[in-house]
């Protein structure tokens, strides 16, 4: 019976071939790193591509965002908001007759407003052809139109997935041009993310605002780590219910016109059901944190403008740094 292995000890290695791992730790001990601040960095590396710390910061974002949010800017931008009052005026189902968008445009071509963009896909025809002439000749009489487009689920027999949505060729052949509303959600169901596809709604937007008024408009990029700054709640910016828009004498008063020159307006719902339950996420986020309100948001809360603006001789009160509908960026 032969005896027992003695044990390794330092002076007598097991094995001489080394790993990577004592490798490294031989390094550290040659040039007298402390161990200790070399574990705490490589617990903070760790730590930031973990699920809790990823929490914290989008968290402390939003505390951020909220203890710095104005309430209240006065920029040229107005939403007109297809709204439970416009639902209730109306007392028509949706989707609503096509004329009545066709109307919308026509009242803000006479107001001089810069660029319209409808956050609603028309992407089928509808079941009076009149009605789409009807909103196509509006389109094409003011010609600085934006529609969106957007995701839809669509399932056969064999496949299921999600396909893109444009708006009706008849719009597009009239001069809309189609901009992608679709965005990305954060895991707690929040609106952070900056779209940043090639077309995004709020890209061609600010492009066609870039025609008319060069120089205002300083970028028309945004990259995937740039987040949204919300500026408030609820009508933070100019809103006129989109029944009012339809009779601009009656309910908005003889300087109306005045009152909507030369703006950015954004057409979109604004109710706390969908209509849309075949669109991707029907629009339903959370895109404000700090008033907790869950709702079928207007989609250009896509408009982030961050530095996409620039004070010009045509909106001297603008500040340096603008947003689009609700949001700015910041924070990178």
């Amino acid at each position: 019976i032969s005896a027992p292995t003695p044990p390794h000890t330092m002076s007598q290695p097991a094995n001489d071939k080394k790993t990577p791992a004592s490798s490294a730790f031989a390094t550290i001990n040659r040039l007298r790193l402390p161990w200790g601040g070399f574990l705490a960095a490589l617990l903070a590396i760790l730590l930031t591509f973990s699920s809790p710390w990823r929490d914290v910061e989008l968290k402390s974002f939003d505390w951020l965002t909220i203890a710095t949010a104005p309430e209240k800017i006065e920029l040229p931008i107005t939403i007109i908001a297809i709204d439970e009052a416009s639902f209730n005026a109306l007392k028509q189902q949706w989707p609503w007759p096509r004329s009545l968008h066709g109307k919308i445009v026509d009242n803000l071509r006479q107001a001089g407003v810069a660029v319209v963009g409808f956050d609603v896909v028309f992407a089928e025809r509808s079941n009076n052809p009149k009605e789409d002439q009807a909103f196509a000749k509006a389109i094409g009489d003011f010609g600085q139109v934006v529609l969106a487009a957007d995701l839809a689920y669509a399932e056969t027999d064999g496949t299921r997935q999600w396909l893109r949505v444009e708006p009706n060729e008849i719009f597009q052949q009239a001069g809309a041009v189609p901009g992608f509303a679709s965005v990305s959600i954060d895991p707690d169901g929040v609106q952070r993310q900056v779209p940043v596809a090639k077309d995004a709604f709020w890209r061609e937007i600010l492009k066609k605002f870039d025609q008319q008024y060069p120089g205002v408009v300083a970028q028309l990029d945004a990259t995937e780590d740039l987040r949204i700054r919300y500026h408030g709640g609820p009508q933070t910016f100019k809103y006129i219910p989109f029944y009012q828009m339809l009779e601009p004498d009656k309910y908005l008063g003889p300087e109306w016109r005045e009152y909507l020159r030369d703006n950015i307006v954004l057409v979109g719902r604004n109710l706390k059901a969908t209509t849309e339950v075949n669109a991707a996420q029907s629009d339903l986020f959370h895109t404000d944190p700090g008033h907790g309100q869950r709702m079928e948001n207007i989609g250009f809360t896509t408009f982030p403008a961050h530095g996409l603006m620039r004070l010009g001789s045509h909106f001297k009160s603008i500040p340096q740094q603008v947003l689009i509908s609700r949001l700015d960026l910041s924070f990178q």
